[in-house]
């Protein structure tokens, strides 16, 4: 177990009139984490929103499964007949 020390800004569902209650842990750690590097100096980034945090994850999710289906139809085209 490690225990982190230091400041952080603690985001919470609801937070910011964004209603997120039973789904939004995920972003709202994210963005806990990001406070807390802000906080340290180890980056100046704003805390990335909900929609910003979306939007990397539908472009990540893009490109990851964009190579699944070509690394498949580089198999399948390679055992063709």
């Amino acid at each position: 177990m490690y225990q982190v020390s230091g400041h952080y800004a603690y985001h919470h569902y609801m937070q910011d009139g964004y209603d997120d209650s039973g789904w939004g842990c995920a972003y709202r750690s994210l963005q806990t984490i990001v406070s807390w590097l802000r906080l340290q100096g180890y980056t100046d980034k704003s805390i990335p929103s909900h929609v910003e945090i979306q939007q990397v994850s539908i472009f990540i999710s893009k490109i990851v499964f964009g190579e699944v289906i070509f690394g498949i139809l580089t198999i399948y085209e390679m055992f063709e007949m």
